[in-house]
């Protein structure tokens, strides 16, 4: 977590502190209750620490998160659902990560996508990321 970077796109933010850390983990929470009631981690996930926590805000509350969970030691999220097809891109020397979390509230969610899909792409080639995925 609290990586840095110049490539993002207009309005994405960086998380660049845990006080912001813990304001995006609530927001999440709160939005996936309802949309996908049995996911349980929010609170101090462990992938946080190994990724790029991203944020927009409009009249000071949070519309939209997403996070690209760069590839480490601790693996990415997706280790638990295809741990081979994960493993074989390793195996060939890939530099991977995962875009995830994502959740869009208020905000033209068109021109958001935009923007974070544009900001994921610089930060993947800032990187040198061979493949990204998306859960």
């Amino acid at each position: 977590m609290l990586f840095e970077t110049r490539e993002l796109v207009e309005p994405i933010k960086l998380v660049t502190s845990q006080q912001q850390l813990f304001k995006v983990q609530k927001y999440r929470k709160q939005q996936y209750k309802y949309l996908f009631p049995n996911v349980k981690t929010f609170l101090y996930d462990p992938f946080d620490r190994h990724a790029y926590v991203f944020f927009t805000k409009h009249d000071g509350k949070l519309t939209s998160t997403g996070r690209l969970v760069l590839d480490s030691a601790a693996g990415l999220p997706e280790d638990g659902v295809f741990p081979s097809g994960i493993d074989c891109f390793r195996k060939q020397g890939k530099r991977l990560a995962e875009f995830g979390r994502f959740v869009i509230s208020k905000g033209n969610k068109t021109s958001l996508i935009k923007a974070y899909y544009s900001s994921l792409y610089r930060i993947a080639v800032e990187n040198k990321i061979d493949i990204e995925t998306f859960a």
